[in-house]
């Protein structure tokens, strides 16, 4: 039964101007909260509320009597289907979805609408009546989150999304290559551990005590969060950060995983070495040369041992702690060399102090490489023996005076006994 029919049939709770005044009530509250516009069947704007206008960025006395392609792309504009669907359309059907529009000023507009072809009493269409709603924001807002969702798809970053319950939203591609690489270690502490139904499934399980993990997810006054969490065998560096609605609502968490295993390793590694340097440093002298011999750095000890400060020292070759004679001599070139093959050099050598002083040391030249092999500079460590050495020439001194003495004394004996 046609609309026009069903208003002339007799109802016994509505007279027929009831009814009429009814369905006037409902078209008024719909074109009141809804954009609506009025075509010719061949697309000319007949009418168009302020609902639609303000959505558009028009008045009415600039839309009136144009075509609908005036809110349309022009690329579009041109193409078959657009044709076919004012001919759909004119042909009385009925058509609904979401649709790009260009606003005043080639503005983009998005609207859920309904294009309506409206019939006579016989049935035929005589315009278009169209019903939308302005979803601009609802879409630039999902394009932006889709946006989003590509970039975290292709970061290198394991990134991984939890509600507040803690259950796993998302995960990117990188997410599900850490935890297949991981999983054995997973399954130390959760046995049906499966990477590729990880969505779905509560964070929980990852933890030994998981009240404690919520306490801290659920404080967003502590977000960013960073901490190392051990798996079985292997430490996993977490990010956290809390993720809102549009209204700031706290809605859950997204977690940046990183296995550090490795890198944990190699910098106790190398904090270990640097306590072990810095020993080194408080016992001994140290100096940095460059592989032509100049001074790059020296510790306290070195500098106190002779005399000189740091800045006085830096930038000068390592010859200006030797005496003249030796610095163009064959062999202290070749020393030179030697270091700059890569080549260890060790002994007691006798160095001048600022203060043209003798100072020996016991000391061990030791070129530093690079990754590939190839010397880049020189450490030199080194201890002050110099007392010791006048020790040991004081010692050798008597001991030949002794020898001496004792060898004259036996001669003198054998003279006696032959008179």
């Amino acid at each position: 039964m046609s609309t026009a029919a069903a208003l002339k049939a007799p109802d016994d709770s509505l007279t027929f101007d009831a009814l009429l005044e009814d369905y006037r009530g409902q078209v008024d509250a719909i074109r009141k909260s809804q954009a609506v516009i009025e075509f010719a069947l061949d697309g000319t704007v007949l009418d168009a509320n302020d609902n639609f206008l303000n959505a558009l960025g028009y008045s009415l006395a600039e839309v009136r009597g144009k075509h609908h392609s005036l809110f349309v792309d022009p690329i579009e504009q041109a193409a078959p289907a657009y044709r076919a669907f004012w001919e759909r359309l004119g042909r009385g059907e009925f058509d609904a979805g979401q649709y790009r529009r260009i606003g005043k000023g080639g503005r983009e507009v998005w609207i859920q609408a309904s294009y309506n072809p409206i019939m006579d009493a016989s049935g035929r269409p005589t315009k278009v009546v169209k019903y939308a709603t302005d979803i601009t924001r609802i879409v630039q807002e999902r394009q932006a989150g889709m946006r989003v969702q590509r970039a975290v798809e292709t970061l290198s970053s394991s990134v991984m999304m939890v509600d507040r319950d803690l259950n796993i939203t998302y995960v990117n591609e990188s997410t599900k290559a850490l935890l297949k690489g991981i999983a054995p270690e997973i399954r130390l502490l959760w046995a049906d551990f499966d990477p590729d139904r990880i969505v779905g499934t509560c964070i929980d399980r990852f933890h030994k005590d998981p009240s404690h993990q919520r306490r801290l997810l659920g404080d967003t006054s502590r977000m960013p969060y960073k901490t190392d969490i051990r798996i079985g065998g292997l430490i996993i560096h977490l990010c956290v950060n809390a993720t809102y609605d549009e209204d700031g609502a706290h809605v859950g968490n997204s977690l940046e995983w990183a296995n550090v295993t490795e890198i944990r390793a190699a910098e106790a590694l190398n904090t270990d070495l640097a306590n072990q340097m810095a020993a080194i440093s408080k016992a001994q002298a140290v100096i940095e040369f460059t592989l032509d011999g100049r001074v790059v750095t020296a510790n306290p000890n070195f500098l106190k041992t002779l005399g000189y400060s740091l800045e006085e020292i830096q930038g000068q070759h390592h010859s200006m702690f030797l005496a003249p004679a030796e610095r163009n001599t064959p062999e202290y070139r070749a020393f030179w060399e030697k270091l700059n093959r890569g080549e260890h050099d060790s002994n007691q050598y006798r160095r001048i102090t600022k203060d043209g002083s003798e100072v020996w040391i016991q000391a061990s030249y030791n070129p530093i490489c690079d990754a590939s092999g190839k010397p880049m500079k020189v450490m030199k460590y080194a201890s002050d023996i110099t007392t010791q050495r006048r020790i040991a020439e004081r010692v050798k001194e008597i001991s030949n005076i002794v020898s001496s003495a004792s060898t004259e004394m036996r001669a003198t004996a054998e003279a006696m006994a032959q008179t």
